[in-house]
């Protein structure tokens, strides 16, 4: 299981912002801060893993906005969860029931919106977005590749009704050193879908379908084909505080069994 939190956006030139789990075609207003922290754990049969990550966003103009990410926290607990019980995997991994680092990567970025959806225009939004890791802590613990890596995500949101479509397709480029440690790590494609809808004058009901090829990690053994479904509500507290939650299911692979995400954001007007 995956329980997280995040927040409702401002963003700019889209109807409701994006929604859970994939990101939306809109960007930051122009001097706005959005300040924002996810804790996303996994639970599994032997194994739960926690990863809590705070984003830093800003709306230089209204089409672009730039973001720093860093993963405050990463762990892994379970009895010889990545080893299968393999003493010789346990020994070079220096793992044994608990596995955690802070700071391990750290994403900057940015996302141009170039084309916004304008009322009774049948064309969507559409941005791009660039992400670039730089690793906060060797590889050695399986929580990163140890060396910088790149993404680009095409993001589109289109308006249908009181409904809003949002959909992603990203790529994530790792780079490869002489270190063998990161040849379990394969570049990944991903892509995102998902549908929101008002069910009250403060709250988003959000449906979502996310798929990726999965990267080895220490506690896997190959790659994997991924597709998961996501439910979940986008509530607004206040103005500028906003928070979001979603549940599910991976449908495609066995772990793990069940799927959440949880965040806060708050927003600054400089």
């Amino acid at each position: 299981m995956v329980l997280g939190t995040a927040g409702l956006t401002l963003a700019k030139n889209t109807r409701y912002g994006p929604p859970c789990i994939a990101d939306d075609a809109g960007t930051e207003p122009k001097k706005t801060l959005e300040w924002g922290t996810s804790v996303i754990q996994t639970w599994d049969s032997g194994f739960y893993t926690t990863t809590i990550i705070t984003a830093l966003t800003y709306g230089i103009t209204d089409h672009l906005e730039a973001y720093v990410a860093p993963y405050v926290y990463s762990a892994v607990y379970g009895e010889d969860l990545h080893t299968g019980g393999n003493a010789a995997l346990r020994a070079a991994y220096g793992f044994h029931g608990a596995n955690n680092q802070t700071f391990t990567d750290i994403w900057i970025g940015a996302k141009y919106q170039f084309l916004e959806e304008l009322k009774g225009k049948a064309a969507p939004a559409m941005a791009v977005k660039y992400g670039l890791k730089i690793p906060g802590k060797s590889n050695s613990k399986g929580f990163t590749t140890g060396e910088v890596d790149h993404k680009l995500t095409y993001c589109v949101t289109k308006s249908l009704g009181k409904a809003q479509l949002d959909g992603n397709v990203a790529f994530r480029y790792y780079h490869r050193s002489d270190d063998p440690a990161s040849a379990k790590y394969t570049n990944e494609w991903s892509w995102n879908a998902s549908l929101m809808y008002p069910i009250a004058p403060k709250t988003l009901l959000v449906t979502e379908l996310t798929g990726k090829n999965e990267y080895r990690k220490v506690h896997m053994t190959s790659d994997d084909y991924i597709t998961d479904a996501y439910l979940g509500v986008k509530y607004s507290v206040t103005k500028d505080f906003k928070g979001k939650i979603a549940v599910g299911k991976r449908v495609t692979a066995a772990d793990p069994d069940i799927l959440g995400y949880l965040g806060l954001v708050y927003y600054f007007h400089l």
